[in-house]
């Protein structure tokens, strides 16, 4: 058991925290004036969970916000709250009835919904502290949504079609929209306004995404080609190996290794490949014909569109 401080004798209270599984996590004896903030800490503390995590915790079907104190958030002796991790055991899946669904890897369930408007969600994805996520829709338009509080907090109009893929920079600067206009869109997420803009005859863009360090993006086009561009607020600048031309049909995901050396792009055609950066090399190539002229490698893959493409946290896979 942990625990906190108390402010007035006599008044601590005995709540349970346990996981989206439902399995008990601690027991604590907080204060009335104890924050919710004051939980995570000591549940994160008690469970020998990284400091840096990011949790929150639910109560009778909605978010605590962080500095409630215990009384303001309506706790009694006996309550039992849910603690959930964003975005580590989490995955935000967009649907085309316009919500967003978060799904619990632990338990398996769906643990919240947001519906923010803007028809069909095209692409989602978490902000890298985990707190906010970005949604791409139907309407052109991409919104920010507090994960914790399920609120719009903002709207980033500036497509004139659907976007169709969003990427949030690592370091937490840039917001990268992708739509079927043809257009990326780079967004200043403090001044929350676009500052640079890449277009081309690409038959729309299907696929967004910066390499870990920030410094550069891939798109992915419905002519079959991914394209790799040096980003920074001064402008985009093309690099050597811009273009990367393998596939036959639209490019429909884009993924950086961990370590930002190599590519890995999927497309409608059936076929996945592995780029090196660098060089703009093809090193493997995975689909049901023949090798790639020039590829290191050639693996037999699916048989059916690659819709969507990731390496594994060491870089392995």
């Amino acid at each position: 058991m942990t625990d906190l401080a108390v402010t007035r004798p006599g008044t601590a209270i005995t709540v349970s925290v346990v996981r989206a599984s439902g399995k008990l996590i601690t027991r604590m004896h907080p204060g009335p004036k104890n924050t919710v903030d004051d939980l995570i800490s000591a549940i994160l503390q008690t469970a020998q969970i990284d400091g840096d995590a990011k949790m929150v915790l639910y109560f009778q079907g909605r978010v605590l916000d962080g500095q409630e104190t215990i009384e303001d958030a309506g706790l009694t002796d006996g309550a039992v709250l849910t603690a959930v991790r964003y975005p580590d055991l989490h995955v935000a899946a967009g649907y085309e009835d316009g919500v967003v669904r978060v799904w619990s890897t632990e338990a398996g369930t769906c643990s919240r919904e947001y519906s923010i408007g803007g028809g069909a969600v095209l692409s989602v994805c978490f902000g890298p502290d985990g707190q906010f996520m970005v949604t791409g829709s139907a309407d052109g338009a991409a919104r920010l949504v507090s994960v914790a509080k399920g609120t719009l907090q903002q709207t980033f109009r500036g497509h004139t079609r659907p976007v169709t893929s969003v990427a949030w920079a690592p370091h937490g600067m840039l917001l990268a929209t992708g739509s079927s206009d043809s257009t990326v869109l780079i967004w200043d997420m403090l001044a929350g306004e676009s500052v640079l803009r890449l277009e081309g005859r690409w038959g729309g863009v299907t696929a967004v995404a910066f390499s870990p360090h920030g410094k550069l993006l891939s798109t992915g086009g419905a002519d079959g080609v991914a394209r790799l561009w040096r980003v920074d607020r001064r402008g985009p600048t093309p690099l050597r190996s811009t273009v990367l031309q393998g596939h036959g049909a639209a490019v429909q995901s884009v993924a950086f290794s961990p370590d930002g050396d190599l590519l890995a792009t999927g497309a409608s055609d059936c076929s996945a490949i592995v780029w090196v950066v660098e060089d703009g090399s093809c090193l493997l190539v995975m689909d049901p014909w023949t090798p790639t002229p020039g590829s290191r490698e050639h693996l037999q893959g699916h048989r059916l569109g690659v819709r969507s493409v990731a390496f594994s946290p060491d870089g392995a896979v």
